[in-house]
């Protein structure tokens, strides 16, 4: 063992109060929660556009097709939670997030109505925002009983706000992503998506 990783797990029995176990599996899902969020930061800058692409006039019209969609959405997924057992559940809602995913880049790679795609994505990041945290935090309550959540969830939780420290990375892929997804038609000059990007950041 390095002085490294001794120093590294000093820091994380002063930091994470509990059993070894409890800090193995608080710093997994430190993580976890800071890939979920640092995954939305980077789609965020791009909603952001796709809502500017689709006509800034259409703007609350989309705020209130995000609102129905949700209301929509969320007797599904409270069927979903009741009818099947954790294992199965949680991979069933991020395998179907990251297949939409796939289907938006191959919609928007073959040029298929653009301007409506955009419109789509812009209430799908909403959607899948309250949907891949609220998963995620039942997961957490699952894990980890009651008297474990009071000493382990403020360090987990702060996993969702250290993505921070790789901002610089997300917002050029984000950049570099919403050069190449922005509608012909839209009329829109790249310098307003960085403008974008920097106030979403």
């Amino acid at each position: 063992m390095t002085a490294a990783t001794t120093a590294l797990l000093g820091w994380l029995a002063r930091t994470v109060p509990g059993t070894a176990r409890e800090r193995g599996a608080a710093v997994w899902s430190f993580a976890y929660f800071f890939t979920l969020l640092a995954g939305y930061y980077v789609l965020r800058p791009l909603r952001d556009q796709m809502g500017i692409a689709g006509g800034v006039k259409n703007l609350p019209w989309l705020f209130t097709a995000t609102f129905v969609s949700l209301l929509v959405a969320q007797p599904l997924y409270g069927a979903l939670v009741a009818r099947l057992p954790r294992i199965r559940f949680i991979p069933i809602v991020y395998h179907f997030f990251v297949a939409n995913l796939a289907l938006f880049w191959l919609l928007l790679i073959f040029d298929v109505e653009r301007v409506i795609v955009a419109r789509v994505f812009f209430v799908w990041v909403s959607v899948f925002n309250l949907f891949a945290v609220a998963v995620f935090w039942s997961f957490m309550a699952d894990l980890f009983a009651s008297e474990q959540g009071k000493r382990l969830f403020g360090f987990i939780g702060a996993g969702g706000d250290r993505w921070r420290a790789a901002r610089s990375c997300c917002h050029d892929l984000a950049v570099g992503a919403a050069r190449s997804a922005q509608p012909a038609d839209s009329g829109r000059r790249f310098p307003r998506t960085s403008r974008v990007l920097r106030a979403s950041n």
